[in-house]
């Protein structure tokens, strides 16, 4: 699979980075994109850096043997739903869904599993410039309100890109998480992650740093939005970041060598 992240908006990101990136057991993630987002100090391109930056943070704190590529998406939304925002990692998504290895796998019912956790931008631009490739992918998200929730059309993955999103339900399939009432419910306290997530060594001590400069001034519970992309919402997600071995358990399944380990460990 590849990932499009907005990696630096909020914290949850790179959580789901980290988890994806940790469970090369159960996926294999082969690229992550840099996914633009703007804000009201910082302009599309500014941003598009900053995911870059920060997806490479989670990339390298992992220390795997096969690190996925690295790119950096569009630095400007769509111009028009025609017109497509060129990219490095429209590009390289292009490339790869092209691959007769690619190919070969979608025919046989195993489609290349793009997970959207970011605005669609450089997902809408390869649809445009290879509108082939959506018989060869299955691009999974999350976002938008319930219907009765007083802002229908603010979903932020959504509205950063309008004409994005528009292309990607008009070509691709679909595999959509809802995300209030079921990726919601995917929330680590920063209690909680102090203590099960702090001792997982570099990594661990970099995702719990996120806690505190996401919110300042109080304790609080954040929603791992993004994680409900790899499985169903569960506590699962989150053990894997902060399972450690206990002498006194059952061990169970074997874990991927890259998954999160206490300082000393390898």
């Amino acid at each position: 699979m590849v990932i499009d992240s907005d990696a630096g908006n909020e914290i949850d990101d790179q959580f789901a980075l980290a988890y994806a990136l940790n469970a090369s057991d159960q996926v294999e993630t082969v690229a992550v994109y840099a996914a633009p987002f703007a804000t009201s100090r910082f302009s599309v391109a500014d941003r598009v850096r900053h995911a870059l930056e920060e997806c490479g943070r989670v990339v390298s704190l992992c220390n795997l043997r096969e690190p996925p590529t690295l790119l950096p998406g569009a630095d400007a939304y769509l111009p028009t739903r025609a017109l497509p925002a060129t990219s490095p990692a429209a590009d390289h998504l292009i490339a790869l869904a092209s691959a007769p290895a690619t190919v070969a796998a979608s025919e046989a019912g195993r489609p290349l599993y793009v997970v959207v956790i970011g605005c669609t931008t450089n997902i809408a631009a390869a649809l445009l410039l290879a509108p082939e490739i959506a018989g060869r992918i299955a691009v999974v998200g999350d976002a938008a309100y319930p219907h009765h929730w007083p802002w229908r059309n603010r979903s932020y993955n959504l509205e950063q890109d309008v004409r994005a999103a528009r292309v990607l339900f008009d070509r691709a399939p679909l595999v959509y998480i809802p995300g209030y009432q079921v990726a919601e419910q995917l929330t680590l306290m920063q209690e909680e992650a102090e203590q099960q997530v702090t001792p997982c060594g570099e990594l661990g001590a970099f995702l719990w740093q996120l806690f505190p400069r996401c919110h300042p001034r109080q304790a609080c519970s954040h929603v791992m939005w993004d994680i409900g992309q790899y499985r169903p919402p569960d506590r699962t997600s989150l053990d894997l970041l902060a399972r450690r071995p206990d002498p006194t358990s059952d061990p169970g399944p074997a874990l991927a060598p890259t998954q999160l380990s206490p300082p000393g460990h390898a």
